[in-house]
């Protein structure tokens, strides 16, 4: 439930705190920036926010999504879930296979989001 892009420049992971509230937490450990996404159509879009707790918290034994590849994670009986891919450029999650509800975290700076 947790992932690095290469290199360590974006960290995530898969947070609950009860049935109904999950999310995915994104942050960038150069910036402190942090973004989270809902688990689930209609939940609402990303937030973002600086915290520099975030700045080099890098935690081991989190799994590596190289270049060019995906990580996915679906939520049980909700049918919803996150899909991130990973390039040379940014970080890009979206809930489900929805295009509109999205989060971009660049690999250096800079970050995107859209949604509801």
């Amino acid at each position: 439930m947790e992932f690095r892009t290469t290199g360590g420049a974006t960290y995530c992971q898969v947070q609950t705190s009860g049935a109904l509230d999950i999310e995915l937490v994104c942050w960038h450990p150069r910036t402190g920036r942090i973004i989270t996404m809902p688990g689930g159509t209609g939940f609402g879009a990303a937030t973002h926010y600086t915290h520099r707790g975030a700045i080099r918290h890098r935690p081991a034994g989190f799994r590596t999504v190289g270049f060019g590849a995906s990580w996915r994670f679906s939520i049980e009986g909700r049918g919803a879930g996150w899909n991130c891919y990973s390039s040379r450029k940014a970080l890009t999650c979206t809930v489900g296979d929805e295009r509109d509800t999205f989060f971009r975290l660049g690999r250096v700076r800079g970050f995107t989001t859209g949604g509801y």
